[in-house]
């Protein structure tokens, strides 16, 4: 009889450990309105477990020993109630700790390089990583390959929010650009946000050589392929925006709606004196051995004095660092010379029929006219196109105006929402 008791009260308590466990985790994260009835549902278990063990015990001090038999057999069967309760809490909590959508995902992608496909093979397992934006650190969960294809890449991404599906492309040099915008609410709050680290570009894979606008655009296919989505909301910022068209060509399935955040790669009149101004000497500086000093005149030719004040207000600690080591070579060494031998026209224009947003800083065209020429351009080629502006920000928009640009995109996307009400992303596994 004894053992029963603790056994039981080894189980009751095993119970509770698991549900504090679960509601400590729930307490820092948005539960799916299924997951919270699911959860919701095993509360009732508890009550019927501590009601069913305060009968056995008070039937078990009873002289009778048929009372005392059925108190032991109350207390067989709240043995197996209870082991059934803990069951299903350590199921909820494993559905709650590892899928969950909507928490901050940083993973890696297995991406094939000889193939320009957007089909991917990749396979993963789940470990616990502390990240941080700024000053405030938070649970990240980070999905790692385990095996990577002998000819392939990794590379690196994280999902914040719930809601249809936005892939962020990044631009050159720094590769958490987009950072600022993974905590706005006005799109975590509607949105599944996704970005990724480009190939070359802080944790994920070097470059083993060449890589072209085709392979580029078959990658951000690949971070689709991950995460089980057919097609999502792409939003792009300067190199990214090369990236982004050459997606829109290649797989126009893929993509709902398109959100160029002043593109590069655009020929405009300016283009000439900006290359002979900044891209040429920056180059040359690269070459010389002058990383930390290429990569600062470049950024300040194209965003202006203040932005490595900006960068190191608003970006993770470390990401301008970052940006005069491994990025200068992705950059200078690989993606220069891809983006010189990309060409994009009024022909590549009309064959684009998604939705489009251009989005040009206020205060660009005092930096550098070219971003302000190649909105113009491509509003002519795109008639469906909208043209919106973003105040008080230079070409380093999101990083200086992210409100107003998570406003901007928010309502451009609303706008657009996905015809498919199941094209939203599922769980990782």
């Amino acid at each position: 009889m004894r053992d029963a008791l603790k056994v039981c009260f080894a189980a009751l308590a095993l119970g509770v450990v698991a549900m504090a466990f679960v509601f400590r985790r729930l307490s820092d994260y948005e539960l799916p309105d299924t997951r919270s009835a699911a959860l919701a549902a095993s509360l009732p278990f508890s009550g019927v477990t501590v009601l069913a063990l305060l009968l056995g015990l008070v039937r078990c001090n009873q002289p009778d020993a048929r009372i005392i038999n059925s108190g032991v057999q109350e207390l067989v069967g709240l043995l197996v109630l209870s082991g059934v309760w803990v069951f299903f809490i350590l199921l909820v909590g494993g559905a709650v700790i590892l899928p969950l959508p909507d928490r901050e995902i940083l993973g890696r992608i297995s991406a094939n390089q000889e193939s320009t496909s957007p089909t991917r093979t990749w396979s993963c397992r789940v470990s616990n990583y502390r990240g941080c934006d700024n000053s405030v650190s938070t649970d990240v969960w980070r999905i790692m390959v385990d095996r990577v294809l002998s000819n392939g890449v990794e590379l690196e991404v994280e999902a914040r929010g719930h809601g249809e599906p936005v892939l962020l492309i990044h631009g050159g040099f720094l590769a958490d650009a987009s950072a600022p915008l993974l905590t706005q609410p006005l799109l975590t709050d509607r949105y599944q946000i996704i970005h990724y680290h480009r190939r070359g570009f802080a944790g994920s894979s070097r470059h083993a050589g060449p890589c072209s606008l085709q392979e580029q655009a078959a990658d951000a296919c690949a971070v689709l392929d991950h995460l089980g989505l057919e097609r999502a909301h792409v939003a792009e910022h300067s190199y990214g925006g090369t990236i982004a068209l050459q997606m829109v060509l290649d797989a126009p399935e893929r993509v709902a709606t398109l959100a160029l955040l002043e593109p590069g790669g655009i020929p405009t009149p300016a283009g000439a004196r900006f290359r002979s101004e900044v891209a040429e000497p920056t180059l040359a500086r690269y070459h010389a051995g002058d990383k930390a000093g290429a990569v600062e005149a470049f950024l300040i030719g194209v965003c202006g004095p203040r932005i490595r004040e900006v960068v190191d207000q608003v970006l993770p600690p470390g990401a301008f660092d970052l940006a005069l080591t491994t990025d200068a070579d992705t950059f200078f060494g690989t993606e220069f010379s891809a983006r010189l031998d990309w060409r994009f026209g009024p022909e590549e224009a009309a064959r684009i029929t998604q939705p489009v947003l251009l989005v040009l800083g206020t205060e660009s065209a005092a930096v550098t006219p070219i971003y302000a020429e190649a909105a113009a351009m491509l509003n002519d080629w795109l008639p469906q196109a909208e043209l919106a502006e973003l105040p008080g920000a230079t070409h380093a928009l999101q990083m200086m105006n992210a409100t107003g640009m998570a406003k901007v995109l928010a309502d451009f996307f609303a706008r657009h929402p996905l015809l498919s009400p199941t094209e939203t992303m599922g769980d990782v596994r």
